[in-house]
């Protein structure tokens, strides 16, 4: 009898241990979820256009200062690099069914701009804005409305940067170092989006760093565009991170107009653009939780 007693409580206190054990494991997971932050960071790059005469040079240099900065800062990129940034639509659904509002979205381009016929009226001159992406056969115009669209849709925090300008003008070479960025929509045979109705900005919180005004053309290099190497030259500083946006804007675009005065071309100026005002005064470490 006395066995047989011991015998149940020894069994009673395994049970019991057991589900104490299960429990906590159940409430670390739920914690651990609920705390839980995505960082994800989309990178596309191209350089290489149809015909080879519209080609970029410095765009590979963007594309791994960029990277190397991220993957310092715990994101986990993906890169879409010339042929392969025709996906980029495939990659912002991914982005747009995956990610929570508590999450991180950084999204980088750095290549051609242009524009097209606005196909579906929302735009007063008549024009829509394009990044141009390429296979290498055929360049594409890919709709600012588009990528409104998915970044809207996209509910996590956004930081949006595009190295490329959209005066549709017509490519040329200022000298043998510094190339605009931009290409006329006489030379794009191609639209890769169609164009979604609906408003002509972004929803939910975002900060935009752009490299030129809509009527100015940005500048690439051989050894990467004027823009992203001020860009992450600043970030990569001490107290790089401590900057609010808009000091970070106004860094920028005085060494872009100071190394323009030196080289004897026309300089850029970067656009700052965000959800709320108060954005603006936010330094990057507390936007990007770093």
């Amino acid at each position: 009898m006395y066995k047989i007693v011991v015998f149940i409580i020894i069994t009673l206190l395994f049970n019991a241990c057991t589900t104490t054990q299960n429990i906590e494991e159940s409430n670390l997971t739920k914690i651990g979820e609920h705390k839980s932050t995505q960082k994800k960071a989309l990178l596309v790059g191209v350089s290489n256009y149809s015909p080879y005469t519209m080609n970029l040079p410095g765009i590979s240099s963007d594309i791994n200062r960029v990277k190397e900065t991220l993957g310092k800062w715990g994101f986990d990129i993906e890169v879409l690099y010339n042929q392969d940034s025709i996906k980029l639509e495939e990659y912002l659904k991914k982005y747009k069914n995956s990610l929570k509002p508590n999450d991180i979205f950084v999204f980088f381009y750095s290549g051609h701009g242009s524009y097209t016929e606005d196909l579906n009226g929302d735009e007063e001159d008549g024009k829509d804005e394009t990044i141009v992406l390429s296979n290498g056969s055929d360049d594409m115009h890919f709709l600012d409305d588009d990528l409104y669209y998915y970044f809207s849709h996209i509910k996590a925090k956004k930081l949006i940067m595009f190295d490329s300008c959209f005066s549709g003008t017509a490519f040329k070479t200022l000298t043998a170092n510094f190339i605009p960025k931009t290409i006329s929509a006489k030379f794009i045979n191609k639209i890769l989006s169609k164009g979604v109705k609906g408003d002509d900005k972004i929803e939910g919180e975002y900060v935009v760093l752009s490299a030129a005004q809509d009527n100015e053309e940005s500048l690439a290099t051989g050894d990467g565009s004027l823009f992203t190497k001020s860009l992450i030259t600043y970030l990569n500083q001490p107290d790089g991170i401590d900057n609010t946006f808009q000091n970070l804007k106004d860094g920028i675009t005085k060494e872009i107009v100071d190394i323009c005065q030196i080289a004897d071309v026309p300089a850029h100026h970067p656009k700052l653009s965000t959800s709320k005002e108060e954005l603006k005064n936010t330094t990057v470490k507390q936007y990007l939780e770093l």
